[in-house]
């Protein structure tokens, strides 16, 4: 990674609003935004691995925030591919073993869901009398408990990432007593996200796919950026309140498409011309 200003000290960091609409512009701050989406589009269409390559790109987003580098977003370049597939397996493996539990929680509503309308159905033919208000009712807590459980998980699961972006080890980011004293304590801060950004991220997302279906590609980029840059804002905020730092790794060098390659060597000096014989 790029050497990098010294962060911070957290006792001066004030504890600003989150900004939302800093966090979808985020992105176009960057003179090389237009080929950011382009590339990471590219990237999204690559299976498992593109997407794994975006996430190792988010790792250096949220690093160089954290620092405070004057160049947050480093420019997706190709020569950087398998350096940010190495990079981006911890917070991939990380969200994909989080998102376990909720996948199968979700499968176990659909199927209670699907017997509760079944339930509906038959009470409606039966025509008994209350027993739809009953049912009604308990579908209608069944889709009120997805919901919550919905936020539980992504509250979660996002202070899982934000420890496996920032130290990119899968045992440091499974540490469940870290995750859930950092979920713990910013929890009302990753519950406002959520329930602004996913409206928010929608209509970006439609706006998207009106742009001839292709530009969905595009939209996902920008709702990915915006989203990392999101939980730095949470992180930070945490921080604010005294919250207790993640360690950043040391492992990774500079990118290599930032790398300045070593000057080419000097032409040999032209061998001397022997002196003509008397």
């Amino acid at each position: 990674m790029t050497e990098n200003p010294p962060p911070t000290p957290a006792s001066t960091r004030p504890q600003v609003p989150l900004d939302f609409f800093g966090a979808f512009k985020f992105l176009f701050q960057d003179a090389n935004a237009l080929n950011n989406i382009l590339i990471g589009a590219v990237m999204n269409l690559i299976p498992i691995l593109g997407p794994i390559v975006l996430m190792g790109w988010h790792c250096e987003i949220l690093q160089r925030l954290v620092k405070g580098h004057p160049k947050p977003i480093p420019k997706l370049d190709f020569n950087d591919f398998l350096y940010f597939l190495g990079r981006g397996v911890a917070p991939f493996v990380v969200t994909l073993i989080a998102t376990l539990p909720m996948t199968l929680i979700v499968m176990v509503l659909m199927f209670a869901g699907m017997f509760g309308a079944a339930l509906l159905g038959s009470a409606l033919r039966l025509n008994e009398p209350g027993k739809e208000f009953l049912l009604f009712g308990g579908l209608a807590l069944g889709f009120l408990l997805f919901f919550l459980l919905m936020i539980f998980f992504n509250i979660v699961v996002s202070a899982a990432l934000v420890r496996a972006e920032l130290t990119e080890d899968i045992g440091k980011s499974l540490d469940l007593g870290r995750v859930w004293r950092f979920a713990r304590a910013t929890w009302k801060d990753f519950l406002v996200a959520y329930l602004v950004f996913i409206p928010v991220a929608m209509i970006v997302m439609f706006a998207g796919m009106l742009v001839v279906f292709v530009g969905i590609y595009a939209a996902i980029i920008l709702i990915n950026v915006a989203y990392v840059n999101l939980r730095w804002q949470v992180y930070m905020r945490y921080l604010a309140r005294g919250g207790e730092e993640i360690p950043i790794q040391t492992k990774s060098g500079p990118l290599p498409s930032e790398t300045p390659r070593p000057a080419a060597p000097p032409p040999p000096a032209p061998a001397p011309t022997p002196a003509p014989q008397a």
